[in-house]
């Protein structure tokens, strides 16, 4: 009769952290040779800067682009992507949402300034871009009393 070795809980818990680890590691240093690109510039909305905001960069698919977003904070009418966490190149759509800056207990930014997210095309071609957000006055919200 053979004896069976049943290794410990620690052991099988040890490679299985091992396995996972390796696999973080995998998928997180494929992400992190993309090249990005700083993209800034400055927002508007009914022709005054924005307060606050965030724009989304996503990568169009419908036109071939595949890959990891980026997102970008808008602070007194400007924003710029967080440093490392830019825009890969090609088309994107951009998604712009605007608030008024006033933080109240359920959103530090404040309340929406818009009835709707703007969204527009975005080219990011092979170099760090400036492109400048235009809000038409149609999709401001109107103000509360």
């Amino acid at each position: 009769m053979r004896d069976f070795h049943i290794p410990s809980l620690l052991s099988v818990f040890r490679f299985l952290s091992l396995i996972i680890v390796s696999l973080l590691s995998a998928c997180s240093s494929a992400t992190d040779n993309l090249q990005r690109f700083d993209v800034s510039g400055k927002v508007t909305l009914d022709g005054k800067p924005a307060p606050r905001g965030e724009i989304f960069f996503q990568p169009d698919s419908k036109q071939g682009n595949t890959g990891p977003g980026a997102v970008a904070k808008i602070i007194d009418g400007t924003y710029r992507t967080r440093p490392g966490k830019g825009v890969t190149s090609g088309p994107h759509l951009a998604r712009v949402v605007v608030f008024d800056g006033v933080a109240s207990e359920d959103s530090p930014d404040g309340r929406s300034l818009m009835t709707d997210a703007y969204t527009v095309s975005v080219n990011i071609q092979g170099h760090d871009l400036i492109h400048n957000f235009q809000i038409p006055s149609n999709l401001t919200s109107a103000p509360h009393e």
